[in-house]
C-alpha cells in the first residue's frame, strides 16, 4: 500500500504539468485564503483514454485537524471511475466536517452556495447524530438565515459544474435546489430546538 501512495502522487503532478505545458499556468485558478487557512487549486482534468474533462478543485488546510478525525480509505467508487490507485486518507468525522460547516456558512464574509450543498450531503450521511459542540450551535441561527439566501445562480455558478453529469441534470432545475435550502434550514432549526 505505501508504494501506491507515492505512485498516486506522481500520477497527479503528472497531470498538473500536462495542464500546465498545454494551457500554461493561465489554465490554473488559485485562490489563496487566509494565512494558515486553506489554498485552493482549480483546475480541470482531462481523462487520457475519453477526452472527458473533469473539474476539479484541491483544497490544502493549513488549520490542522482540530475536531474528530477519521481514516480510511477512498471510496472504492471514486478509486474505479478515475482509476486511482488505492489511498488511505486522514479526514474529519462526518459529525466534525457538519460541524465545521455549519459555522462557515454562518461566518463566511461571502456566503459560499458550496457549504449549503455541503450541509446537505453531510445530513444526509448522518452529521446530525451527535449534538453539534457549542462553538458550532451559538452559529445556527446566521447559518439558517444565509441556507435561505444562496440563490440558484450562485449554486450553478460554484458548484453544478463540479457534479458528475447525471447529478448535474437533477439540479438543473431551480425548484430541486430550493428544497435542498429548505431542508438544510429545517434540519438546522431542529438543531437550535
Amino acid at each position: 500500500m505505501r508504494r501506491q501512495v507515492p505512485n498516486a502522487r506522481v500520477r497527479v503532478k503528472q497531470v498538473l504539468l500536462v495542464e500546465l505545458s498545454q494551457h500554461g499556468p493561465d489554465s490554473l485558478q488559485r485562490h489563496t485564503h487566509p494565512p494558515g487557512h486553506i489554498s485552493t487549486l482549480s483546475i480541470t482534468l482531462r481523462l487520457i483514454e475519453s477526452g472527458a474533462e473533469v473539474p476539479t478543485k484541491i483544497e490544502f488546510s493549513r488549520r490542522g485537524l482540530d475536531g474528530e478525525k477519521t481514516t480510511q480509505p477512498v471510496d472504492d467508487g471514486i478509486i474505479r471511475a478515475y482509476r486511482l490507485y488505492p489511498v488511505i486518507v486522514q479526514h474529519y468525522s462526518v459529525h466534525a466536517a457538519f460541524a465545521q460547516k455549519v459555522s462557515a456558512l454562518a461566518l463566511r464574509e461571502q456566503i459560499q452556495s458550496r457549504d449549503l450543498f455541503d450541509l446537505k450531503l453531510l445530513l444526509d450521511a448522518g452529521g446530525t447524530e451527535q449534538p453539534l459542540p457549542a462553538n458550532a450551535s451559538a452559529h445556527l441561527a446566521d447559518a439558517i438565515d444565509h441556507a435561505l439566501e444562496v440563490d440558484y445562480d450562485a449554486f450553478a455558478g460554484q458548484v453544478l459544474a463540479y457534479l458528475e453529469p447525471d447529478y448535474q441534470e437533477h439540479y438543473r432545475d431551480p425548484k430541486v435546489w430550493g428544497q435542498l435550502q429548505e431542508e438544510v434550514a429545517d434540519a438546522l432549526e431542529a438543531l437550535r430546538q
